[in-house]
């Protein structure tokens, strides 16, 4: 349940931060299954756990404008004060004589992430992109940690007290977020040292650390969008020959490597250049379909394969196997020596499979890796029939998925 924030009588209104506002969010990790089992005793100890926080929050002028159930929300007007009251909420928690809520009752602990972005402040609360990065990056930790995004780390980086560190856990995509970021771990004195993998964030991929700007918006706010990603450890080449390299060594590096952005041009331009060897044969694939005029976004949930059971079979001629794929090299891998129809109606996605194939081909090749058969297709010259296996496609689409 989404609680509103009242404030007490004689409470003056707390100035909001607007603009660029620094976020706090904070949950309780295991909080479901606490409520199973200790029903009564998690009652009171949230009342706690909520003094401890909010009294963290409002010491560092910060200001609580949600709760959800034990999640907190809050938003400050400097990133330091936000840090700072995360590590005092984390030592207080960490602090508190949590069994004196119940002999069997474990010790709370929380996960927190913080963000620093441009935010819409709508009736005393928050809303855009800002708010939805803090929210994935305080899923993506543990309990008793406090997780930085690269933009506030940024920020406090210089103003850290002495006995203050930050743990690098390098650049990684968040859930449903179209950039990824570089992500950080506050460790201070009083604070549990948790090494645990980061849980819902996944290291950025080599196709993910190319970003093609569109053609359409460049200057616009989708450049914004890439400019604010700049900070997590992403390059801009100058022209064409440092956009090769660049490309060459996002697509090579490993997955601290920093990802590229090529504006339009840049990205064709490679793609068009006559390549003098297969690597910049590659590398100008790459650019060619990373373009975001092609949307080879993920549209597709699964295929399904078909494999022909001859004219006899009592069954019906084709039969359809249990596994799904995620796309076409995946299939092709399952299938030794592989006869493939791609089937489907104009428009559902046939060249687009062929392009992620091409695309992942060439990115494998690049790093000396096993890449999908055939090697480096094309889509205009691919032509694949033959006569015992087909591809079913499943496609995502506005009413859900479907098969076409």
């Amino acid at each position: 349940m989404i609680e509103p924030v009242a404030h007490r009588p004689g409470e003056t209104t707390p100035q909001l931060p607007t603009g660029a506002v620094t976020f706090l969010f904070t949950d309780v990790e295991g909080s479901t299954e606490r409520w199973e089992h200790h029903r009564a005793s998690m009652q009171s100890a949230l009342e706690q756990h909520d003094i401890l926080l909010r009294g963290a929050i409002e010491a560092h002028r910060g200001y609580v404008f949600k709760t959800v159930g034990d999640a907190f929300c809050a938003a400050f007007h400097t990133p330091l004060d936000a840090l700072s009251a995360a590590v005092d909420a984390q030592r207080a928690v960490g602090a508190e004589d949590w069994s004196s809520f119940g002999p069997d009752f474990p010790p709370l602990r929380v996960r927190m992430g913080i963000h620093t972005g441009v935010a819409q402040e709508r009736g005393g609360d928050y809303f855009g992109p800002a708010v939805n990065r803090t929210a994935r990056l305080e899923a993506a930790g543990h309990g008793g940690q406090v997780l930085l995004s690269m933009s506030t780390q940024q920020l406090v980086q210089g103003d850290l007290p002495a006995d203050w560190a930050l743990r690098d856990w390098g650049t990684h995509r968040l859930k449903d977020l179209r950039y990824a970021d570089r992500i950080f771990q506050v460790e201070a004195a009083g604070l549990v040292d948790v090494a645990t993998p980061l849980r819902t964030a996944t290291a950025i991929s080599p196709r993910d650390r190319i970003i093609v700007e569109d053609s359409l918006t460049d200057g616009g706010a989708d450049v914004g969008a890439v400019a604010a990603a700049e900070v997590a450890g992403i390059r801009r080449p100058a022209n064409v020959y440092e956009a090769l390299a660049a490309t060459l060594a996002a697509v090579r590096g490993d997955e601290s490597a920093p990802a590229v952005v090529l504006s339009s041009a840049q990205a064709r331009e490679a793609a068009s250049r006559r390549p003098a060897n297969l690597e910049e044969y590659r590398v100008g694939r790459i650019a060619e379909w990373s373009q975001p005029r092609y949307r080879l976004d993920g549209r597709f949930v699964a295929l399904t394969l078909l494999v022909d059971q001859g004219d006899e079979a009592a069954a019906g001629r084709w039969a359809a196997r249990q596994e799904r794929y995620d796309d076409l090299g995946a299939l092709l891998a399952a299938v030794p020596e592989p006869a493939v129809v791609v089937l489907g109606p104009p428009g559902s996605g046939k060249s687009t499979l062929l392009r992620h194939l091409e695309l992942d081909a060439a990115i494998a090749g690049l790093r000396g890796e096993a890449g999908p058969h055939p090697p480096t297709p094309s889509p205009s010259r691919f032509h694949a029939i033959g006569q015992n296996v087909c591809a079913y496609i499943r496609r995502q689409g506005r009413g859900g998925a479907h098969e076409t």
